[in-house]
């Protein structure tokens, strides 16, 4: 196994006898949430009224899973080592990308007599923007998708969807009206001078692939600046407009990483404003 992990420079493999375990790094592909937008709830109309002039980003948390063996296995000087003051510059060279991370925690160790496994949580807490205008070719086929965001195919992004289309064609949920209820009174009073309907939660399950790290990169990043630009997103399924932003990224799973070929999971949650 070679080594595969660099804090601010040093192998942890050669320093402490620590590796990240095959696929053990998903969670660095996800995206970070959206700050919750401020919004109207107008019971006279559909949906909803959101202020997406300037989305804002959350923190990440990102759990990354090793293991410890060999002569110089000492995870508890791996860890004291994470937590210096300060944020850790953490070097993952199969990913090809470094990222600035403060340690949160250490748990769910297993100790396996040779081996020791465990799993370290950071926080990545200055996510950044990316730029939507302009990215590679992932580099490997993509059937074409019935999904379009903002007029661009998903496929272009190397993005295919799994699953989603029930959640997005289910109907939105009816909005209460003004209702009375008296105790001196069987039932209730409801107002049914008019029906609106309310903004739905969609979840979309996808897969990115790619030929190379950088393409996967270059992909992964578009997709996330075009989501988290600013104004409502227009998602098309099979000619519909549904009109949408971004909520958050769960379920991230490394599927494959060798040359030639990256795949990833991971699950959209969109709003459907009306």
């Amino acid at each position: 196994m070679k080594a595969n992990i660099y804090i601010d420079g040093v192998d942890a493999r050669a320093a402490f006898g620590v590796w990240v375990v095959r696929g053990g790094y998903g969670d660095l592909l996800a995206y970070p949430a959206m700050k919750e937008p401020a919004a109207n709830d107008w019971p006279e109309h559909d949906g909803l009224e959101v202020d997406l002039k300037a989305p804002k980003l959350e923190p990440l948390t990102v759990g990354i899973d090793c293991v410890a063996s060999g002569p110089k296995a000492d995870v508890r000087g791996f860890v004291a080592a994470l937590a210096q003051p300060g944020y850790r510059s953490i070097l993952f060279p199969s990913l090809g990308r470094t990222f600035r991370l403060r340690l949160s925690d250490c748990d769910e160790l297993r100790d396996y007599g040779p081996l020791q496994s465990f799993r370290l949580l950071f926080e990545l807490d200055e996510p950044k923007h990316t730029d939507a205008a302009v990215w590679q070719s992932p580099g490997v086929h993509v059937i074409r998708s019935a999904y379009t965001l903002d007029g661009v195919n998903l496929a272009d992004y190397g993005v295919f969807v799994q699953k989603g289309r029930d959640s997005l064609l289910r109907p939105a949920e009816v909005k209460r009206n003004l209702t009375r209820e008296i105790a001196t009174r069987d039932g209730r009073i409801y107002d049914t001078g008019l029906v609106r309907f309310n903004a739905k939660e969609i979840a979309l399950k996808c897969c990115l692939k790619a030929a190379s790290t950088a393409a996967m990169w270059s992909c992964r990043d578009a997709l996330f600046g075009r989501l988290t630009a600013p104004g409502e997103h227009t998602l098309n399924y099979r000619g519909k407009d549904y009109p949408v932003f971004y909520r958050e990224c769960t379920g991230t799973r490394l599927i494959a990483l060798r040359p030639g070929f990256i795949l990833y999971e991971f699950e959209l949650n969109l709003t459907v404003i009306r």
